[in-house]
C-alpha cells in the first residue's frame, strides 16, 4: 500500500472536520468554528442540554460523520471498523488517557464508545453498545451521502482558510443544501426506530386502537339497544345495570 503524502493525508483531515461539520449543522447543533491545520483539526459547536437518548444519539452521529467522510474522501467509499476492533481502539486509548497520554484524549474512537455507552442507558429505548454501535454507522452514512456536496464545499473552504468561523461554515453548507433534503435524509434527523423502541409504538398503538374500538362498538350497541327497546326501556335498564355494578 502506498503511503499518503502530507498533502493527501491533510485533505483526509480536512473532509474529515468538514464530515463534523455538516454532521453537527445538520442535526441542529450551532456552529462555532471549524479547524484543519497542520497543527490542529476540530470543529466547535454549542451543547445543548443532555437529552437522553436523541440527544447522545446526535452527536454520536457527529462524532462518528468525520471518520466516514475522511474515508470517502480518501478512499472513495466508507467502511466502518468491525465492533471488536472499535471497542478494542476506544478502549485502549481511554486507558492511554488514564495513565497521561493526553495525545488521544478526546479522539473519536474513546468519545464515540462514552456516548454509546449513555444511549444503552435509556431505560426506554437504549439498545447494547453494539447494537448502538451500529445504528450510528448506518444513520451516518446515510448523512454523509446525502450531504456530501456540503461536505466537499467546507473542505474547499478549509483548503483556502484553515479555519473558518460558524457563520462562514453555515453559510457554505447552507448554499449548497438548500431545497435538496431528501426523503433518506429527512430519515436521518430521527432517532433510530430499533427493535426495542419498535415494540414500545407497537404496543402503544394497538392499545389506543383497542380503546377506540371498544368505545365504538359500545356506542354502536347502546344505539342498537336505544331503537330496539325504545327510550323508556333502554334507561330503564341502563340505570338498573349502573345500580347492580
Amino acid at each position: 500500500m502506498t503511503p499518503f503524502s502530507l498533502e493527501e493525508s491533510m485533505r483526509g483531515i480536512r473532509y474529515h472536520e468538514a464530515g463534523h461539520a455538516v454532521a453537527a449543522h445538520y442535526h441542529w447543533y450551532d456552529l462555532t468554528r471549524v479547524i484543519a491545520t497542520y497543527e490542529e483539526a476540530r470543529i466547535e459547536y454549542l451543547p445543548s442540554e443532555p437529552g437522553g437518548y436523541f440527544d447522545y444519539w446526535r452527536r454520536a452521529c457527529i462524532t462518528m460523520a468525520g471518520p466516514l467522510a475522511g474515508q470517502r474522501a480518501s478512499w472513495g467509499e466508507m467502511s466502518a471498523e468491525p465492533w471488536d476492533i472499535f471497542l478494542w481502539n476506544a478502549e485502549d486509548n481511554l486507558e492511554l488517557v488514564e495513565i497521561g497520554f493526553d495525545g488521544v484524549r478526546g479522539s473519536d474512537d474513546s468519545k464515540l464508545l462514552q456516548l454509546l455507552c449513555k444511549m444503552g442507558e435509556d431505560p426506554d429505548f437504549g439498545a447494547g453498545p453494539e447494537e448502538s454501535y451500529w445504528i450510528v454507522v448506518r444513520d451516518s452514512r446515510r448523512l454523509v451521502t446525502s450531504q456530501w456536496a456540503a461536505i466537499e464545499a467546507v473542505a474547499r473552504a478549509l483548503e483556502e482558510h484553515d479555519t473558518l468561523d460558524g457563520p462562514e461554515a453555515v453559510r457554505i453548507i447552507n448554499q449548497i443544501s438548500r431545497g435538496r433534503f431528501d426523503l433518506a435524509a429527512l430519515r436521518s434527523r430521527l432517532p433510530f426506530l430499533g427493535a426495542r423502541r419498535t415494540l414500545v409504538f407497537a404496543w402503544v398503538f394497538v392499545e389506543v386502537f383497542v380503546c377506540f374500538l371498544g368505545v365504538y362498538l359500545l356506542y354502536d350497541l347502546g344505539k342498537f339497544c336505544f331503537l330496539f327497546l325504545g327510550p323508556g326501556d333502554f334507561f330503564v335498564g341502563l340505570f338498573g345495570y349502573l345500580e347492580s355494578l
